[in-house]
């Protein structure tokens, strides 16, 4: 058994991480973890991206939602007022005043 091997069965029960990677460390080569350092500046970028993406979404809805709210209670307001400029004809109509 290699050194490796034993280091890993050690600490095999320390937990299953630890033996995994006592393993993978033992058995990738220099070229190995170079293309792992260039898939992670690969995709580091985008993972930023899309956590700005998500946070800029999130922010733009709770934005829009209160763009709603703000919205529906002027759209109220209007009505409160135009009822009360208007409530005398509009309850004079049914007599026939207008």
């Amino acid at each position: 058994m290699t050194l490796a091997g034993s280091v890993g069965l050690r600490l095999e029960t320390v937990g299953v991480w630890n033996f995994w990677v006592v393993f993978w460390s033992s058995t990738l080569d220099a070229s190995d973890l170079l293309g792992f350092w260039v898939l992670g500046l690969i995709l580091f970028p985008f993972t930023i991206w899309l956590l700005l993406l998500y946070v800029f979404c999130t922010l733009r809805g709770n934005c829009l939602d209160c763009e709603t709210n703000i919205r529906q209670q002027d759209d109220e307001e209007v009505i409160r007022r135009w009822m009360r400029s208007n409530y005398a004809r509009v309850m004079n109509r049914d007599v026939g005043v207008w």
